[in-house]
């Protein structure tokens, strides 16, 4: 009779035992998900030792094209809260996600610190506030200063969401925006002797690093994803190329090389490779993912 009753109170155990961890994780688990990695290596930097951070697109991928599939969305489907670039990168299709709390990590940059896209001939302009005029260029993340003047927002929309985690946020983002400090050091003595260097690039992705930096774009390939140049517009820019003495054309790993070949053995010009989203090895963190490019440019041209 005595060892029915161990029996019995064992088995009760074993049915208990599984369930207490399991209560206790669903509890505390925090999760949100990012559209790229640019924006999930930034969230991991104030998230860090509170909340799990997923990713959509896998590294190559184009946020300018893609198209969500089931097994997509079944991978952000416990996320919190879903964080998107915004206008021109990825706002259409994040749109068709169902997602109830969706946030635009562009509409948290101060308007003061956008940019808007370059023109016809590649050159940028600075949105400034009360400026209507123009589309906002998205890659705010290539400048750290500028993430660093967003990032008061983001903590805001965190500790919104999760007002437990406020002070952990808090913290990381005090920690990360003297790394930011410290990045934009870096970078702008890696960049300094490009300073008069015309540049030439597929994409135009890196306009916010140009402007910080004081570099000098002197064109752009394709303007969108989408819209290949014509043979009268890659003409225009052999004859630019050689005239301006520039030295090479830049692409980008997410998007199609075939018209920077095609314009780069016309105009004889070697081409490389900078990266404006990253999350391979060598460029998942945020302050690896622009340094990697950084470094690319000054070594290839100086």
């Amino acid at each position: 009779m005595k060892s029915i009753r161990i029996l019995a109170i064992l088995l009760h155990l074993l049915i208990l035992l599984p369930l207490a961890p399991t209560a206790k994780a669903a509890e505390t688990a925090v999760r949100y998900a990012a559209s790229i990695h640019p924006l999930s290596a930034i969230l991991r930097e104030i998230t860090e030792g509170r909340a799990e951070i997923d990713l959509l697109l896998k590294p190559g991928s184009s946020p300018h094209t893609f198209e969500p599939t089931p097994s997509d969305l079944k991978s952000i489907e416990s996320a919190q809260a879903f964080f998107y670039v915004g206008p021109g990168i990825d706002e259409e299709w994040v749109g068709k996600l169902p997602i109830r709390t969706k946030i635009s990590m562009l509409g948290l940059v101060p308007v003061g610190e956008r940019l808007q896209m370059t023109d016809k001939h590649g050159h940028q302009h600075h949105s400034g506030k009360g400026e209507g005029k123009g589309t906002t260029d998205p890659h705010f993340w290539t400048d750290p200063l500028v993430v660093k003047a967003m990032v008061p927002k983001l903590v805001e929309e965190l500790g919104r969401i999760d007002p437990a985690g406020k002070p952990i946020y808090t913290a990381n983002a005090e920690r990360f925006e003297q790394q930011l400090d410290q990045l934009n050091q870096k970078l702008r003595s890696i960049l300094a002797p490009l300073n008069n260097e015309p540049l030439l690039l597929l994409h135009p992705s890196f306009n916010y690093l140009i402007h910080r930096y004081n570099l000098h774009l002197s064109g752009v390939v394709v303007k969108a994803p989408g819209r290949e140049p014509t043979p009268k517009f890659l003409f225009k820019l052999v004859k630019q190329i050689k005239n301006e003495g520039i030295k090479a054309l830049f692409t980008e790993p997410q998007l199609a090389r075939q018209p920077a070949q095609v314009l780069a053995e016309a105009a004889n010009i070697p081409v490389y490779e900078i990266d404006p989203i990253g999350g391979v090895t060598g460029r998942k963190t945020y302050s690896e993912l622009l340094l990697y490019s950084a470094v690319a440019l000054t070594k290839t041209l100086h």
